[in-house]
């Protein structure tokens, strides 16, 4: 009998690519590395509230999500896991923060910070940035944006526990 086969993008997208009817978020910022170690992306959006690492403005603590004084709405950016937190190293190096719909328009400033190089000499980084665009069959698809917005090598000795930001790596605008 026939069976289908649907391989998922490397970031989530609400299983958009498998399912074209289901609406994919309207906006995913995506970092991946190269090393086993504690690596945090952060982001600030246009209104100053932040999301990722130690530094995110939400009722959920640590791990992202809407900033605390905002109503709960799908254009607020969510991390999506915090990877290898406490050097408790789950192999899949990778931080998503996702908004469900549209962000709202503005600079967003983006940081990468080696909360804990885990016992490594250094890691590489790739910043990506994935938007959802319409497509020629009225479905909607992410897209990442090329080049990617960042890339970059930390080394162990950068690692900051959480003291700060981390690295300021871009900006990008939402119109």
């Amino acid at each position: 009998s026939p069976l289908t086969i649907c391989v998922d993008t490397p970031v989530p997208d609400n299983l958009n690519i498998c399912v074209p009817k289901r609406m994919p978020p309207g906006a995913v910022l995506s970092l991946s590395w190269n090393t086993p170690v504690d690596l945090d992306l952060i982001v600030q959006d246009p209104s100053g509230a932040t999301v990722g690492g130690n530094f995110s403005t939400s009722g959920q603590g640590a791990e992202g999500g809407a900033p605390a004084n905002a109503p709960p709405s799908p254009s607020n950016g969510v991390l999506d896991r915090n990877s290898n937190a406490n050097c408790v190293i789950d192999n899949v190096d990778q931080e998503d923060i996702v908004w469900q719909s549209t962000p709202q328009a503005g600079t967003y400033n983006v940081w990468v910070d080696l909360f804990s190089a885990c016992h490594q000499a250094a890691v590489s980084f790739t910043v990506s940035l994935w938007l959802a665009e319409a497509q020629p069959d009225g479905t909607q698809r992410l897209v990442q944006q090329e080049p990617p917005l960042a890339t970059g090598v930390l080394l162990g000795s950068q690692a900051n526990g959480g003291s700060s930001r981390g690295l300021f790596v871009d900006s990008f605008k939402i119109q």
